[in-house]
């Protein structure tokens, strides 16, 4: 097994028991003669290079959403991106190299980056599209990566069918994000939901609100007193709080896709009945039309064995009705006592014995 052109002679993991501690991933290195290195349980620095670099795209990943203010569900799609900016970044360990130079000896393109969870506008293919004449050519949806080793394939988020799509006729504008706050008045381009809102605390004396920025606020001269809660001005806690119009049309929002999303459920479990009940009926039908053909074809068995005996049982009787009448007629040319006779019966007992036989 190799992985960048280098052969693979040691795995060293944490002591993890889902994805690597099992029976299939070891005889996978088994057959390939890599050894298994497990670090021992709560020793994380034994594995402090796997261990950093998780610390290093989880802070990449963590500004990327902030900036971006996207929904947590997307988070694997930033960890993807940081792991892909990572290694188009240079670092002083490898002299102002990148890892990805290093690795595959040539520099990386970098013309096909773009902003973490901007707006992409991708094509809608004529087959798609709702009105050939004035309807859209496009929808809006949200960049969340790309895909390895290709620079002009990009992975955006879909609002309709609600998945991530690969996609390569995109116009992305970058000046501004597709998941838009709710403080800034101004309406959210995907509708996404809408993150949930800081809750302040009841303020102590000497203390400012939780919710107002320090560094915002108005600091004391030197020698006066820290000003109290009360003689905050009404514009700062104001400024602290969001609109009751946008949380209006959140909470709205919100409610509205609840019931779609309930709908939605309704139909699935309705639809999923429906194909329940018209596989019992197949298979009903399906049981009784093979029981009316086992019986069909036991019933022409049955008439066909018959017929069968009756003609065996019939020429049985020929036969014997032939051997009857030739004994009787050889008894009586036997007391007549001519040769002549004698040859006669023989010669009709054979055809007569021909015949019943069916010759």
């Amino acid at each position: 097994m190799t992985a960048g052109g280098y052969d693979i002679k040691r795995f060293r993991c944490d002591n993890g028991r889902g994805e690597y501690d099992n029976k299939f991933f070891r005889s996978i290195l088994a057959a390939r003669e890599i050894r298994f290195e497990p670090a021992p349980p709560y020793t994380q620095h034994k594995n402090g290079v796997a261990e950093r670099m998780i610390g290093t795209l989880t802070e990449k990943a963590r500004a990327m959403m902030l900036d971006s203010q996207a929904p947590m569900e997307l988070w694997a799609e930033a960890i993807l991106t940081a792991c892909h900016l990572h290694a188009r970044t240079p670092s002083r360990a490898l002299d102002g190299k990148t890892p990805y130079e290093m690795l595959h000896k040539q520099k990386p393109e970098l013309h096909h980056l773009r902003r973490f969870g901007c707006i992409a506008y991708k094509r809608i293919p004529e087959e798609q599209r709702i009105d050939s004449k004035m309807g859209a050519r496009s929808k809006a949806c949200m960049m969340v990566g790309y895909v390895h080793d290709r620079t002009k394939i990009w992975r955006i988020w879909d609002p309709e069918f609600k998945k991530v799509v690969q996609c390569s006729d995109v116009t992305f504008d970058e000046s501004r994000t597709a998941h838009m706050s709710c403080l800034d008045n101004e309406r959210d381009a995907l509708g996404l939901p809408e993150e949930e809102p800081i809750y302040t605390e009841e303020p102590v004396d000497g203390e400012l609100p939780k919710s107002v920025d320090r560094e915002s606020s108005p600091k004391p001269a030197s020698g006066s007193p820290l000003k109290t809660a009360e003689q905050v001005p009404e514009e700062v806690a104001a400024a602290s709080r969001p609109t009751g119009e946008c949380s209006t049309g959140a909470r709205s929002q919100a409610s509205a896709a609840q019931a779609l999303a309930a709908q939605a459920s309704a139909a699935q479990a309705l639809a999923a009945q429906a194909l329940a009940s018209q596989a019992s009926a197949a298979q009903a039908l399906a049981a009784q039309a093979s029981a009316a053909q086992a019986s069909a074809a036991q019933a022409l068995a049955a008439q066909a064995l018959a017929a069968q005996a009756s003609a065996a049982k019939a020429s049985a009787a020929q036969t014997h009705a032939a051997q009857e009448h030739t004994v009787q007629e050889w008894n009586c040319a036997e007391a007549r006592g001519t040769s002549r006779d004698r040859r006669a019966i023989r010669t009709r007992g054979r055809w007569r014995a021909i015949r019943a036989r069916g010759g």
